[in-house]
């Protein structure tokens, strides 16, 4: 069995960092964790963007291209 020396970081840092970067990004929306054999594969972060609902169906008109 190979030595690992003791300044080694352990290999699940870099998933456990990538998913609380990913948690604090998303202010609205979801952030799912993909495991294949116990082992972090994919970080998939879906955000929403909250539009008000008073000013929702007056501005739409807005986002049309050329209007």
């Amino acid at each position: 069995m190979p030595v690992i020396p003791s300044t080694a970081k352990p290999t699940h840092a870099l998933p456990e960092r990538e998913i609380l970067q990913a948690v604090r990004e998303v202010r609205f929306g979801t952030v799912e964790i993909v495991v294949h054999d116990g082992r972090v594969m994919e970080i998939r972060q879906t955000k929403k963007v909250r539009i008000p609902s008073e000013g929702a169906t007056s501005n739409l008109s807005d986002l049309k291209p050329g209007g």
